[in-house]
């Protein structure tokens, strides 16, 4: 989705030898089809991402994933999404929270 531009290689080939034709002016008896084409013109489907329930992986493996800078990392950021929840999100992240232990 979105577009692009298809391309294929068009030549001239003379069809009893399966050769391209050097002179391609041997081919200018017939036109020659399209070398490009637009494709996937059509929209792209917005879909609404899942909702983060928990962490996949462990909390203290998420935290410190988190800590090291990997929460940029999408594969990460879906297996720790309450621990490094996407920016603008408004989730609520534990990673964020300060804990005091004594």
């Amino acid at each position: 989705c979105g577009g692009g531009v298809q391309r294929r290689l068009v030549r001239c080939v003379n069809t009893q030898t399966g050769l391209p034709e050097e002179d391609s002016e041997q081919c200018g008896h017939e036109a020659w089809p399209e070398s490009s084409q637009p494709c996937g013109a059509q929209d792209c489907e917005l879909t609404e991402a899942p909702r983060c329930e928990r962490d996949r992986l462990s909390f203290g493996f998420c935290e410190t994933l988190r800590l090291l800078g990997r929460c940029q990392l999408p594969a990460i950021r879906n297996q720790c999404c309450r621990s490094c929840p996407t920016p603008g999100d408004g989730a609520p992240s534990r990673g964020h929270q300060r804990v005091t232990r004594r």
